[in-house]
């Protein structure tokens, strides 16, 4: 058969411009579609090029059932409208070859992104494995499998939505043996135990090869991959997976997506669901953190101030020799037992709290220091504790605990250390806590706020899992609730696969 290159037309229709990809099953090129005018991916199905000589009947009729199994499965994908799978618009054939006409979307894969960026959080990688789970559900609710999942066919759309592409083999290969002329077909560090054994495939096998290519998000490679071929298929048929320590409940999901028994996975629907409820970073540990500070300020004579210095339990997300994101230092303040003492008057702790006579908040209450000493008619005092907090506030991730605890109306200091974050590393600079400038905003797709009104950026914060609030480049604020403080950035959780940095805010809080 002549090669179809740059130029040439396909079913008298679509205009090839530039190649944009290849594989062993095919190439992926760039057209102009003369009837609708609009670009397209047409992939060219070098599987099913038919002309060469040599073939027996047998052969031949086996070619053209393949063929007919083809057309069918790319006619039921191109029946699925889900944002997270590519759209297949037709398929074709001409002068014998076929060819999948899909949507063309510009977007990097997110093998590319892993290659450049390294491993992310595991907040991010439940939240982008939600959407493709979710992907997954609608492709097999279709009566389709994908059967080559793997970062490589995943693009990252600029407002951080995933898409699953790439059907070639899942149209191609149905239930054929793996192999064709002596090589594996697909990608065996992302191929289900079942697969590589013969067992046949089912939806459970793409559940299988989801999970492997989560594990690469979290471990920066597939967690099957060995020192050559061998090793890596007898890794995936008796081995364990390698996935890095502290992944939280998303690494307990992904080990169940990677179960050898395909009856004991979670099925694509039940897979998105775990990760969505587990895609928030479990609540920090702060009783455990603050305990040995309490013990402490406890057993000294009274009104002497204890100082302890923790690092707070918090893992790199993308870099062994990362930074710690976040210190806690607590500084407490016992007050005398009885009201005559002969130590100095004052309990005043050694870090006071940010000034905020520069922002003014009517709802706030009076930030004078309640008084040190015991009233007459009191018994005991209370203790007064301030507690300040250095946490990295990180880009990629969503609702990052700060581990204070706030009750309304209590007042938090804020200061800025230094850092700057992007919501799109590839296009736009790192700015403040403030937030982008209205001009570069506008630039900026305007599909991930939480609110139209306000700027990509932009701190925020919220108490006890309650309504959002802007924190922003304020020097203070009030709580608005009580319960834990957490802090992100403005921008919502399925796009911030394309975000980088963040900002260290240091918190001062003092409670009674």
């Amino acid at each position: 058969m002549e090669h179809i290159g740059a130029g040439r037309t396909v079913a008298g229709r679509y205009h090839l411009r530039e190649r944009i990809g290849s594989g062993g099953m095919g190439t992926v090129w760039r057209a102009d579609d003369a009837v609708l005018h609009r670009e397209v991916a047409v992939k060219e199905l070098t599987a099913f090029a038919g002309g060469e000589g040599g073939r027996g009947a047998a052969a031949e009729e086996e070619l053209r059932l393949r063929r007919e199994r083809c057309v069918r499965e790319a006619r039921a994908v191109a029946r699925i409208d889900h944002p997270g799978v590519v759209r297949v618009h037709d398929v074709v054939d001409d002068h014998g070859q076929l060819w999948i006409v899909m949507e063309l979307v510009r977007a990097p894969s997110l093998a590319s992104v892993l290659e450049t960026r390294g491993p992310m959080p595991p907040d991010g990688v439940a939240a982008l494995g939600a959407q493709l789970a979710h992907a997954l559900a609608a492709v097999h609710a279709s009566g389709v499998l994908h059967r080559d999942v793997k970062p490589a066919n995943v693009l990252l759309r600029g407002d951080g939505r995933a898409v699953l592409t790439d059907f070639g083999i899942a149209v191609i290969s149905g239930d054929e043996p793996l192999t064709r002329s002596g090589q594996l077909v697909g990608s065996p560090e992302y191929m289900a135990p079942e697969r590589l054994t013969g067992d046949g495939a089912g939806p459970a096998s793409d559940v299988w090869a989801l999970g492997a290519t989560l594990g690469a998000l979290l471990a920066g490679r597939s967690p099957f991959r060995r020192g050559d071929l061998p090793a890596t298929l007898h890794a995936i048929t008796s081995g364990q997976p390698e996935l890095p320590s502290g992944t939280g409940p998303v690494g307990e999901v992904v080990r169940a997506m990677l179960h050898r028994d395909p009856s004991r996975r979670p099925s694509a629907e039940e897979a998105a669901r775990l990760l969505e409820s587990g895609s928030e970073p479990p609540r920090r540990r702060r009783a455990a953190v603050l305990a040995p500070v309490i013990a402490t300020a406890a057993a000294v004579v009274a009104g002497t101030v204890a100082a302890v210095l923790f690092t707070h339990p918090f893992g790199s997300h993308h870099t062994a020799d990362a930074q710690p994101r976040a210190a806690l230092t607590s500084t407490i303040t016992v007050p005398p037992a009885s009201a005559p003492s002969s130590a100095p008057p004052s309990s005043t702790p050694p870090s006071p709290e940010p000034s905020t006579s520069d922002t003014p908040d009517a709802a706030s209450p009076s930030s004078s220091p309640p008084p040190s000493g015991p009233s007459a008619n009191a018994s005991p005092s209370p203790t007064h504790r301030t507690e300040t907090v250095s946490i990295r506030v990180d880009a990629t991730s969503g609702w990052q605990s700060t581990g204070l605890n706030v009750s309304s109306g209590e007042r938090i200091g804020v200061g800025f250390a230094g850092g700057g974050w992007t919501v799109d590393y590839r296009y736009f600079p790192k700015v403040g806590p403030e937030g982008y400038d209205s001009a570069t905003d506008a630039r900026i797709y305007q599909g991930c706020k939480f609110s139209k009104s306000l700027p990509y950026g932009v701190l925020l914060g919220r108490v006890g899992g309650g309504s959002w609030f802007v924190v922003g480049s304020r020097d203070s604020f009030t709580a608005p609730d009580s319960g834990e403080l957490q802090l992100r950035i403005h921008d919502q959780d399925h796009c911030l696969v394309d975000n980088s940095g963040s900002v260290l805010v240091r918190l001062t809080h003092t409670a009674s």
